[in-house]
């Protein structure tokens, strides 16, 4: 089973550098085109399913693949993005002046950071998102292909638990807005086959030129 992990496109809080959570920005011009783009991508691949977080920049982009297809986008409210609480809307190079005992924490370990005014962490994300992602994997066959429109740190989440990475090594991932990682679960690995269940086929790929 191939699962196309995307990143919603661009939003103008992402082009300002903003910490964006649960609030509801919707995509701007390029985040639009972004969303194009990867219809255009998926064109030629059959997509068993398509799955999105009910967040508008998500779901926007989740329409605009589905679009030319007999699928309506899915809300799985399990890929919403972690709740920044007071951080939200924060630019990020304000964040060791405005929140200097959770920048200190980040700093030790951003697994274990909590977000002041927000009841998530890194770690309570990664168990939610995974949760969600099992799931799912149980519920479509190997054969399947099923696409996630997401957001960065719970597709990070997701990924760090399929490679065994630790959640605090994130950060050597990158994930840009309007990219596919495709991840792939295997559930019946023959005998002979030396491998996992989980495996990283695709990271930020980028079907627009847009970066």
């Amino acid at each position: 089973m191939d699962i196309y992990f995307i990143r919603h496109g661009e939003t103008d809080w992402n082009s300002e550098g903003k910490a964006q959570g649960r609030s509801d920005i919707p995509l701007n011009g390029k985040g639009l085109r972004q969303a194009k783009q990867l219809r255009d991508y998926f064109k030629e691949i059959n997509i068993t399913a398509i799955y999105s977080s009910k967040s508008l920049r998500a779901h926007r982009t989740a329409e605009e693949i589905s679009k030319d297809r007999e699928l309506i986008p899915i809300i799985e409210n399990g890929f919403l993005e972690l709740d920044f609480g007071s951080l939200d809307g924060t630019p990020l190079k304000n964040m060791r002046v405005n929140f200097p005992d959770f920048y200190k924490q980040w700093e030790i370990d951003p697994s274990k950071a909590d977000f002041p005014n927000s009841e998530e962490n890194l770690t309570t994300l990664q168990k939610r998102t995974w949760s969600t992602t099992e799931k799912l994997a149980n519920l479509h066959t190997d054969s399947d292909r099923i696409v996630i429109v997401s957001h960065a740190f719970a597709i990070y989440s997701v990924l760090c638990k399929a490679l065994e990475m630790p959640l605090s090594n994130y950060g050597r991932l990158r994930l840009t807005p309007g990219s596919i990682s495709i991840l792939e679960a295997t559930k019946k690995v023959p005998s002979d086959f030396i491998g996992t269940k989980w495996t990283l086929k695709q990271l930020n790929l980028h079907p627009s030129k847009e970066i």
